[in-house]
């Protein structure tokens, strides 16, 4: 009897829309209709593995999107030292979209379309850490979180093998389906913002680049994204795919290689990732990681992707941020770092920054006065990987016609050794912080925890409402501007002043 009327309170808290591929069901949680798994392109499986992403068929069916989606197969997280762990189903079957929208469908709403972070490695934009419920539900508008291909599974490239870049263009046909379908969900296709975190940040980079995408880009929101990395050129993602191929006995000079790969059991193909991984370190404490987007087939490389994500940033508005010790995990997670003295900086700083390596060192110390040689190494690579990057972006925006607002997450939980880390944003971004509650970068949900996020939070629906971050609890956020780069700083106390200077 009990599961007879279970099985009836969970029929009357279901909705079903019809997207154009066919009907789906979703469940109503706390006032917000949530769908997860809805694919938007067929599973990446057989003799799709390793290819461009196929459009997903039509259906007759009612699909049940009231379970956990999967996300892509993966290795484990290399924050999870931070961040703490977040399960989830993996499986190949993972091009999906999980949506929360408002029950209301008096109008369209506006619609936040999110890229996970993870170095192109890990994560999931279904995962519980990024339940979209709570900023739908607060800010009236639909929440749309992305998954795709990670790893070798969405990076791996040898010409003549395949194109490359099959994670990116998943997320590229993700946008253009969620355009298409927006309006199923009762969200408006013209009022998109997009939001990214660390690699997902990257991702929509890289959109910009791309001639392709660049008319379904209006609103960018860039969560500490590593502007510094450039797409790999061809060559350095054939070495690569070399090294990941010798882990799995694959000779990728032979016709056969592709088929190969594509019959190769799943847990292999991650096995020689952790190795390709561990093979690929740069110098101590560079975040680089081995697998992410290739200069080929549309996306540009080095000066011409600087040149083209500048161009397109001048028509498009962004709000752009970094926390303070991005780098400072990655850092004293390397064990080639345990070391660091002053006497033996400049050389570890030389591999990292090359000729420029003084003057980022001499920025760093003057910045953190008083710091260790770890710390001021940190310091300097914030600069350069996000810091910098951030600036620039923001200075394209407010150069051209759209507007840009900058900020600084720099909230930290006391005694945490890794300070405002990479990803600390994160549960204040989504109000998800019980989620979060074993990550070490949090600590333990407090009154203040609460509050800051729901500041944070108002910031973020308000321009993907508004198309300025300015919400009620926050002092006034002026735009930045090339003669008044303001930054607002998010910390136990909120403050808006100058921003330092990029080099």
């Amino acid at each position: 009897m009990t599961r007879d009327i279970d099985r009836e309170l969970k029929q009357m808290n279901t909705i079903e829309v019809r997207p154009a591929e066919g009907p789906v069901r979703g469940t109503v949680e706390n006032g917000v209709a949530v769908f997860r798994g809805v694919p938007f392109a067929e599973a990446p499986v057989g003799r799709l593995r390793f290819l461009a992403p196929a459009p997903a068929r039509r259906r007759e069916h009612v699909l049940d999107t009231t379970s956990a989606a999967a996300v892509c197969p993966q290795i484990p997280a290399r924050l999870g030292v931070v961040m703490g762990e977040c399960p989830a189903v993996q499986d190949e079957n993972c091009l999906t979209v999980s949506v929360w929208a408002p029950l209301a469908v008096d109008r369209l709403r506006p619609v936040l379309v999110w890229f996970h972070g993870g170095g192109y490695l890990s994560g999931g934009g279904s995962l519980a850490w990024y339940d979209g419920g709570i900023l739908a539900r607060e800010n009236d508008i639909v929440v749309i979180g992305v998954n795709s291909r990670l790893g070798a599974l969405g990076y791996l490239f040898k010409p003549g093998l395949n194109d490359g870049n099959m994670g990116l263009w998943d997320q590229i046909q993700a946008l253009e389906w969620i355009v298409n379908n927006a309006a199923s969900f009762g969200g408006d296709s013209k009022h998109v913002t997009l939001m990214g975190q660390s690699g997902g940040g990257h991702s929509i980079t890289c959109m910009l680049s791309m001639p392709k995408t660049r008319g379904l880009i209006q609103r960018v929101i860039s969560l500490s994204t590593p502007f510094a990395l450039q797409p790999f050129s061809p060559e350095e993602a054939a070495t690569t795919a070399a090294r990941f191929c010798d882990k799995l006995q694959v000779d990728l000079s032979k016709p056969d290689a592709l088929s190969r790969l594509q019959a190769t059991p799943i847990g292999q193909i991650l096995d020689a990732t952790i190795s390709t991984l561990r093979g690929s370190l740069r110098a101590p404490g560079d975040p680089t990681p081995p697998f992410g987007p290739v200069a080929t087939d549309g996306l540009p490389g080095g000066a011409a992707f600087q040149r083209a994500v500048e161009d397109a940033a001048a028509r498009i508005d962004a709000l752009i941020g970094t926390t303070a010790d991005e780098t400072l995990v990655f850092c004293k997670s390397d064990p080639r770092l345990a070391g660091l003295t002053f006497d033996s900086l400049p050389r570890t700083a030389e591999a990292l920054f090359g000729s420029s390596w003084s003057e980022r060192i001499e920025r760093a110390h003057k910045t953190r006065p008083g710091a260790t040689a770890l710390e001021v190494l940190s310091e300097a690579q914030t600069a350069h990987y996000f810091g910098d990057g951030a600036w620039k972006l923001a200075s394209a925006v407010a150069a051209g016609k759209g507007n840009a607002w900058m900020y600084r997450f720099d909230w930290s939980a006391a005694g945490c050794a890794f300070g405002a880390c990479h990803c600390v944003e994160l549960p204040f971004a989504f109000g998800t912080l019980d989620a979060f509650e074993r990550a070490p970068m949090l600590g333990a949900i407090d009154d203040q925890k609460t509050a800051l996020s729901a500041v944070f939070r108002g910031a973020i629906g308000s321009f993907v409402k508004h198309g300025t971050p300015n919400a009620d609890a926050l002092p006034p956020w002026p735009k930045f501007l090339g003669n008044a780069p303001v930054l607002m700083q998010f910390n136990s106390a909120l403050r808006c002043g100058l921003a330092q200077p990029s080099a």
